[in-house]
């Protein structure tokens, strides 16, 4: 009773700070953004080429309804959004906006995100409870997301939507792990539907819990994906590809550089873009270190002895995003907070990382606004209201050093994270028989094709069977040459004891002897025979 009280508690009094905030904030681009593409929508036009929007499609089927909701319910309340000329007016200077869109959409808009935020602390509370076993602290991570400022900032005041694809993607994982292959992959493609940091999640996933997957599951999978993103993206390749695509590759577009990162610094140094070369190769290299990354820890690490095995995964998988990436906007860092949470909770991680994460983002998010205030929505309720609106700082120099220790915190997360997974030199063994399998399949590949020649022989009571594989690329000397004798009888399988030296390369026909397993009927035995020439055969009759 008292932990179901603790729990409602909690849950009001983090759904009345979410309601009473969205209608006051939002960042006033990324809002603008939302509110014109679904205008557009409702009228039946084209939002990508012509909006800003910049993402996956189905936030902009999210939008759609929302707006529709909208149109109605402004004209019963009076809402409308106004100019930034007229919001400078009224407060003396200017907002950095061209439109500053009215109390009642920022509503509206933020609810699916609020609902999705209580969505994913409720899944936070199973995972403890449910997959861990560890109920009594199912309240615990509840309210350590749920209360968390930056949740809180980022959803119900910043206004941005990445707590729909993170509950997805721990849905989708949830679902992995449960061997739901399909599903799990619908689920996955939701969350890359919305945005496309899942796909990272996906790709560590799969490689680090290789050894529990089999070619089904992956495959029904990569289907529950495809089918989704197909679903999404065929009306708009279908109707106007060439805006569509250039919208979905935007982060592939070369565009800003800095925020939360060690890039913050290049535009102190007159570097605000990458080119689009730069920009792909920075995508590329995230990918190839997370495979390898995510490869490395799958070899060394079982998920039956470590249960938490995944969420190592997910975490490592961020933090190297976030330590490689050209940008790291501050809802980026949204999508980690759950994860960590859970971490923390199970004993796993210090909530002191969690607590100093989430104040370091708000805090660059404070000291980093150059459109006046996230409150300029309260100017659309009544202009009298402008002495509510707070002035905040824009200091760039103050947010790259936010940037700078946020990105030196994520590498040492990173590294005390993988020496935890990883024995010592495990890496670089790692690397090194992945190199030499690589130059091995190089040599194969170089190398004639082999030929694989078989003879059978048959005694004349039909109950001896010899067996003669020779391998060879054309050459007199045979690289493999062995007998395999069969005894067979009606009612069991006998065969002479024999050395099982495994068969090494044949450096003479007539002189090295070879050994083989022979598996017949779920029995194992083998044989040792000479091994002859080619075209020594044994009597009987060749089959």
């Amino acid at each position: 009773m008292t932990r179901k009280r603790g729990f409602y508690t909690v849950l009001a009094i983090g759904l009345l700070i979410r309601i009473v905030l969205a209608p006051l904030a939002g960042h006033p681009f990324d809002v603008y953004v939302y509110y014109t593409t679904g205008q557009a929508i409702v009228s039946g036009e084209p939002f990508y080429g012509v909006t800003e929007y910049a993402y996956p499609p189905l936030w902009a089927g999210v939008l759609w309804p929302i707006t529709l909701l909208y149109q109605p319910l402004s004209a019963l309340f009076g809402a409308r959004p106004i100019t930034g000329g007229e919001a400078g007016a009224i407060l003396g200077a200017p907002v950095g906006t061209l439109l500053v869109v009215d109390w009642l959409f920022h509503l509206l808009e933020k609810i699916p995100l609020i609902l999705s935020d209580t969505l994913l602390g409720l899944a936070l509370y199973h995972v403890v409870g449910g997959r861990f076993g560890q109920g009594q602290k199912s309240v615990q991570v509840f309210t350590l997301f749920y209360l968390n400022p930056l949740v809180i900032w980022i959803s119900s005041v910043w206004a941005t939507f990445d707590t729909l694809p993170t509950y997805f993607a721990l849905l989708g994982t949830i679902l992995l792990l449960e061997k739901r292959g399909f599903a799990s992959g619908l689920t996955f493609g939701v969350a890359i539907g919305l945005k496309y940091f899942p796909v990272f999640l996906l790709l560590s996933l799969v490689l680090g819990l290789r050894k529990g997957m089999n070619r089904r599951f992956i495959r029904n999978l990569l289907m529950g994906v495809s089918l989704v993103l197909a679903l999404v993206s065929l009306p708009f390749l279908l109707t106007d590809p060439i805006p569509y695509l250039r919208g979905v590759l935007s982060p592939a577009g070369g565009v800003f550089v800095g925020n939360l990162s060690v890039w913050a610094l290049l535009p102190f140094l007159g570097m605000r873009d990458l080119p689009v070369w730069a920009a792909v190769l920075n995508i590329a290299t995230i990918v190839v270190v997370i495979a390898l990354i995510s490869w490395i820890l799958g070899r060394y690490q079982n998920p039956s002895s470590n249960p938490a095995f995944w969420l190592d995964l997910i975490v490592i998988t961020l933090l190297v995003f976030y330590a490689l990436v050209r940008i790291v906007n501050d809802q980026y860092v949204f999508w980690i907070v759950p994860f960590l949470t859970l971490d923390a909770v199970l004993g796993r991680e210090r909530w002191q990382t969690v607590v100093g994460i989430s104040a370091l983002v708000v805090g660059a998010g404070l000291v980093y606004v150059s459109h006046y205030s996230f409150f300029l929505p309260i100017l659309t309720i009544s202009p009298d209201l402008h002495w509510l609106i707070p002035r905040m700082w824009d200091i760039p120099v103050l947010r790259a050093s936010f940037g700078i220790v946020f990105w030196i915190l994520v590498l040492g997360l990173l590294w005390f994270r993988i020496r935890r997974l990883v024995p010592k030199g495990g890496v670089k063994n790692s690397l090194k028989i992945k190199t030499r399998k690589l130059l091995d399949l190089r040599q194969k590949r170089k190398s004639p094709q082999k030929e694989i020649m078989r003879s059978t022989v048959v005694s004349p009571d039909n109950r001896l069977l010899l067996r003669r594989t020779t391998s060879h690329t054309g050459d007199e000397w045979p690289l493999f040459s062995f007998w395999c004798r069969y005894e067979f009888s009606t009612t069991n399988i006998s065969a002479p004891s024999c050395n099982t030296d495994p068969l090494g390369p044949v450096g003479s026909r007539s002189e090295r002897e070879g050994s083989s397993v022979i598996n017949t009927r779920k029995t194992k035995y083998c044989i040792r025979l000479p091994v002859a020439p080619r075209h020594e055969r044994p009597e009987g009759t060749v089959c």
